[in-house]
């Protein structure tokens, strides 16, 4: 059988490992791929990792930075203990010779050196490795020529190129989204809008340009057609989303009660004849009427003391609601916020973005190199919301961010941001 097992070490390339096993499941199949988090099931897991490498003839071994020094909490290095899975993984790869194993080195890594490694594995210096870069560029051509060599040696049946005239019968799914969801923004716009539903209407609009966007560029591409229906939503999904952002500068609209108009209506005055009030004319009998009293003036209340607004909460590790390697670590500096965005990599924190923001109440303005943005608490203060737009293209795009604890984080993430807020 055809298959592919991804063997690697958590603390050491787990996001790598992760990332790779969806190439590969686009690319081959979910069933042709094997990785222990996905692919366990109930009952002995070490019979469950045999028996899938029976099943491969392809092993991929993920090798990064912190591999060939990766201990266990005992201080001991895992490679040289005799139960380390993950060494026993290799060991029956390379005992098989039906089976290809390719070393494939990730962050930064090298291949190790032959006494570095225990006597049983020392043949994986023996097989040719793979790199797979860290910029996104060149990353992607070397996810190709993996998938490449994995379709030769692996004899995978080649990849079906779908005709652009079979695929391209039916509209674009992304295209009539985007539509859909500027027909909603524009419809909750009529209505008039609070602060907040403000800010849900420029995410919905920039998701939508989003879509729009996205829909279009596969209509160029022949992968569906509506070419002149993509200008479109991108056309409506521009004028939502910054009208949206215009509509944010102006005063919250104030609901009117509503009136009434239906009854009689109301009498005109009668004209005014006699200004001069005259005294009732009385018998003897009657009693004069009893003379009313002034009536004093009601005395005024002091207004009350206005509140002082309690400045937001802006401070906290956030993580980005579209990308799961992506955090944000805000901390307050007098009247400002100090703003740095960091991606994570085999636990370690690089520093993307540094720059100094400004808060005003609970919205903030980011005014960076590349681009501005706009964002807002919401409820709760759990999650930031708004849009960036580039100043290249002048096109926005939605942010979404989550406030997390780190206790709640991998430990390694956790100390990694732990270790730039001090």
């Amino acid at each position: 059988m055809a298959g592919i097992f991804i063997s690697y070490r958590e603390r050491d390339s787990k996001a790598w490992a992760l990332s790779l096993r969806d190439r590969l499941v686009d690319e081959f199949g979910e069933d042709k791929v094997f990785l222990d988090k996905d692919t366990l099931r109930a009952g002995k897991w070490k019979d469950q990792i045999e028996r899938a490498l029976g099943d491969c003839n392809i092993v991929l071994v993920v090798i990064g930075r912190g591999w060939i020094h990766a201990k266990d909490d005992e201080g001991r290095q895992r490679l040289m203990s005799d139960d380390d899975v993950h060494r026993r993984e290799i060991a029956m790869a390379l005992a098989r010779s039906e089976v290809t194993v390719v070393p494939v080195l990730v962050d930064g890594a090298a291949m190790p050196k032959a006494e570095e490694l225990p006597e049983n594995i020392r043949d994986l210096i023996q097989q040719q490795s793979r790199s797979i870069s860290d910029s996104a560029a060149h990353r992607k051509v070397d996810l190709d020529a993996l998938s490449a060599d994995i379709r030769r040696v692996g004899r995978f049946p080649p990849k079906a190129d779908p005709t652009p005239i079979a695929i391209a019968k039916k509209y674009s799914g992304k295209i009539i989204g985007a539509l859909c969801l500027v027909v909603l923004v524009f419809a909750a716009a009529s209505e008039g809008l609070d602060h907040d539903e403000k800010l849900g209407g420029i995410f919905f609009g920039g998701l939508a340009l989003w879509l729009a966007w996205s829909g279009f560029k596969d209509t160029k591409a022949g992968l569906a057609k509506g070419k002149g229906l993509g200008i479109t939503a991108v056309a409506l999904s521009a004028l939502a989303t910054l009208g949206m952002i215009g509509a944010l500068t102006q005063p919250d609209s104030v609901q009117q009660p509503l009136v009434n108009n239906i009854g009689p209506a109301t009498p005109a005055l009668a004209p005014v004849i006699n200004t001069v009030p005259q005294p009732p004319i009385l018998s003897k009998s009657e009693p004069p009427p009893p003379v009313a009293k002034p009536i004093k003036p009601a005395r005024q209340e002091k207004p009350a003391p206005v509140a002082k607004v309690e400045a937001a909460n802006f401070e906290g590790v956030w993580q980005d609601g579209y990308n799961m390697f992506i955090f944000y670590v805000t901390q307050r500096q007098g009247d400002a916020i100090h703003f740095q965005q960091y991606n994570m990599f085999n636990g370690q924190a690089n520093l993307v973005l540094n720059v100094m923001a400004q808060p005003v109440g609970n919205e903030i303005k980011i005014d960076a190199p590349t681009f501005t943005a706009n964002l807002a608490l919401a409820s709760g203060s759990q999650q930031m919301m708004g849009s960036a737009v580039q100043k290249g293209t002048g096109l926005p795009q939605p942010v979404l961010m989550t406030k997390r604890d780190l206790n709640s984080l991998d430990p390694q993430v956790a100390a990694a941001l732990e270790s730039v807020m001090e």
